[in-house]
């Protein structure tokens, strides 16, 4: 099943397209970057995405899956969920198969 539908399917409601496409930016001029926030649960985390360690965000990401985990049990069935960091970027993925869209944090140079 597609990340979003078990979403819907838990709430019981469709996602508009505006909450699909959210995306905020943050600047770091000091260290020359642009941050890039997006995903199904973009706004309904409430993380300091400013803070300047991708790994200690990642960190943060683990505890909001570990509690989304136990709320909703079913979203995580038969999935391997979990926060994959790369050089740049967070993305919450179902190990093997690829971004759930969950929430993705990218740092981009400017």
């Amino acid at each position: 099943m597609p990340s979003i539908e078990v979403f819907e399917k838990l709430t019981g409601r469709n996602f508009s397209n505006a909450e699909l496409l959210h995306t905020k930016v943050l600047a770091f001029p000091e260290e020359g970057k642009k941050r890039v926030i997006y995903g199904l649960l973009a706004e309904a985390i409430d993380l300091d995405y400013s803070q300047k360690s991708l790994s200690e965000l990642g960190e943060q990401i683990r505890l909001v899956l570990s509690n989304i985990e136990r709320v909703a049990p079913k979203a995580f069935v038969g999935q391997n969920i979990r926060v994959y960091e790369g050089g740049n970027h967070l993305d919450i993925i179902n190990d093997g198969v690829g971004s759930m869209g969950w929430l993705i944090v990218e740092d981009h140079l400017t």
